[in-house]
């Protein structure tokens, strides 16, 4: 920015150089002042001098006007006065074309058609760049720059501005309108906010922050630069009467939008908010310098309100948050193995705080609400950390506790402790896969999850297959004869039969589970086996040659040690119904 401020700089001092030759122009009397005016005093003519940028010419005219104007003041000589009025009267009308010319804006380019307003929301940085480098056929030029300000200097130095410091304010506050119209905020209400999805809200967002760069980065600075060219050392035209009207109403639009979108409510608006009070926080220098006077205070003093408006904001989304997860009331019962659509939610949540985390460790304080049992609490209280990473803690805390209470609406006890597994699985294997993550909330309470996934996993083997181990026990094989104890053939072949069917059983209720994540499910697998099919293998090696015949084994033992362990490894990884319903909505207490 610094660079392209240097541009017209340069070009103002080539304005002055250029103004000092001319002024050795000499126009010797006053009818040759008054000969320069009847031929070049029409406005279209003097028009025609700049279009050429004949400043030779048009500086001899401005001269000769000066010449008959300072007479006529004088008093000494009469018969000018029409020259000098019309001569007058053209330098206005010039004037006033110079920047009549100087907001036609280019029509052609429909913004509505550019990647601004596409369905993805622009990178910052690509935006940027749209919006600096777009050429506005209303810019002002060096060389119109150079031309309003020799016209204002000599009609300044004969008083006989007249209205051009409130001609140059409106047209040149029109330009500016112009400009913001083009992006096409609007002026949005928080009513209207509140109707956006996430997405087009985070849109607006996006697009209001790369704006507000754009005019205190770019346009404020130029146009204030342009007055101060044009107006300098002309005491009617000062920083209030004249510059400050011409951005007055983009930056309260600005404003307003800000102050908008700091009453909304939905949690799912945190991030877009987040964005918008870092940006505010970077252009707040700047609105603060640029609006100082008692007479802008208004602005500058509301964009402090704002952001302090902000700042509260934050603090009440991620409460909401909080309460959603901890409360969180659907009941819905999922596919077992699946993860379940609060569970994603809330990690990819807290996933993005760890992203901003930067800026939220100075906004939010430590966790001050009960998790509802007092291990948690007392886990919580003498957890070390900084208050934003306690309080990511406590909603994943919250999300633990709320996914076991959903667990209970399984029928089947085995269904809740697989359903528990598979998402605090999740929740684990979010922390490890996000670095910002892991190191905002430390390796502490991720370990500790570990142990309720083991437990609910021994849970999950003890309520289905400890019925199958329990057809492999000795007791009741041993029939006592008259002096010693036998094994009983039928009780042998009972128990064969009875395990097949009761290993059956437990495989065809397992057959509707599907597993998603192949780390679960492998821990299953051998959980299962671990205590399975070394039982299974001593109770072949034990009683198998107790049945009489081959032909007798073979209808009792339907399952070698090989066949157990395929049987068991093929479960979990049947094709999983899909859930009805597209996207489950957070049903917020």
């Amino acid at each position: 920015m610094a660079d392209d401020l240097h541009i017209p700089l340069v070009a103002f001092q080539e304005m002055k150089d250029s103004n000092s030759k001319c002024e050795d122009t000499n126009v010797p009397d006053l009818k040759t002042a008054k000969k320069v005016i009847e031929e070049l005093g029409y406005p279209f003519q003097l028009q025609q001098l700049i279009n050429n940028g004949d400043r030779e010419k048009f500086n001899q005219y401005l001269y000769a006007v000066v010449e008959i104007q300072q007479s006529i003041n004088s008093g000494l000589i009469t018969g000018y006065e029409t020259h000098g009025s019309r001569a007058i009267k053209s330098l206005h009308l010039v004037f006033r074309g110079i920047l009549d010319c100087s907001i036609s804006a280019n029509t052609s380019s429909d913004p509505s058609s550019s990647s601004l307003y596409s369905s993805g929301v622009p990178s910052t940085y690509s935006y940027e760049l749209q919006g600096r480098n777009r050429t506005f056929e209303y810019e002002l030029s060096s060389e119109k720059i150079y031309y309003l300000r020799s016209i204002v200097e000599k009609l300044n130095a004969i008083e006989c501005l007249g209205d051009c410091i409130d001609v140059y304010k409106n047209l040149r506050r029109s330009a500016v309108d112009a400009k913001y119209q083009w992006f096409r905020i609007g002026n949005w209400t928080t009513t209207d906010l509140k109707k956006l999805d996430s997405r087009q809200f985070a849109a607006k967002i996006n697009i209001w922050i790369q704006v507000a760069k754009i005019f205190y980065d770019g346009f404020f600075v130029g146009e204030r630069l342009s007055f101060e060219q044009i107006f300098k050392g002309v005491t009617a035209a000062t920083y209030h009467n004249c510059f400050v009207p011409i951005v007055e109403h983009v930056a309260v639009e600005l404003n307003n939008f800000a102050s908008a979108v700091s009453s909304i409510a939905s949690f799912q608006n945190l991030f877009p908010v987040l964005d918008l009070y870092s940006a505010l926080d970077v252009i707040l220098p700047d609105i603060l310098i640029m609006f100082s006077t008692s007479w802008t205070i208004n602005i500058s003093q509301g964009a402090i309100n704002i952001r302090r408006s902000l700042l509260t904001l934050v603090g009440k989304l991620l409460c909401s948050f909080e309460d959603t997860v901890q409360n969180e009331l659907s009941t819905a019962l999922l596919p077992e193995g699946t993860v379940h659509f609060l569970t994603a939610y809330a990690m990819e949540y807290v996933t993005k705080i760890s992203l901003h985390k930067e800026l939220l460790r100075y906004m939010i304080e430590s966790p001050t609400k009960s998790l509802g049992n007092q291990a948690d609490d007392q886990f919580l209280n003498s957890a070390g950390g900084t208050p934003l990473a306690l309080r990511v803690v406590w909603i994943i805390i919250s999300l633990r506790i709320n996914l076991e209470r959903k667990s209970s609406h399984y029928r089947d006890a085995w269904c809740r402790y697989v359903f528990v597994t598979t998402n605090v699985n999740y929740v684990i294997k979010t922390i490890k896969s996000s670095p910002e993550l892991l190191d905002l909330i430390g390796k502490e309470y991720s370990s500790k999850l570990s142990t309720y996934i083991a437990q609910a996993r021994q849970d999950y083997s003890s309520t289905i297959w400890d019925r199958v181990l329990y057809c492999l026990r000795d007791d009741g094989l041993k029939h006592k004869f008259l002096f010693y104890n036998r094994i009983s053939r039928n009780s042998v072949k009972n128990r064969f039969k009875t395990f097949n069917t009761t290993f059956e059983e437990a495989c065809r209720s397992q057959s509707r589970l599907f597993v998603p994540d192949i780390d679960i499910d492998s821990q299953f697998h051998m959980l299962i086996l671990s205590k399975l099919l070394p039982a299974y293998k001593v109770f072949l090696e034990k009683y198998s040659s107790h049945l009489q015949s081959e032909k007798y084994k073979e209808r009792c033992i339907k399952y070698s040690s090989e066949d157990l362990q395929s049987k068991i490894q093929t479960l979990f990884t049947e094709k999983l119904i899909v859930h009805n319903g597209t996207e489950e909505n957070l049903m917020i207490p």
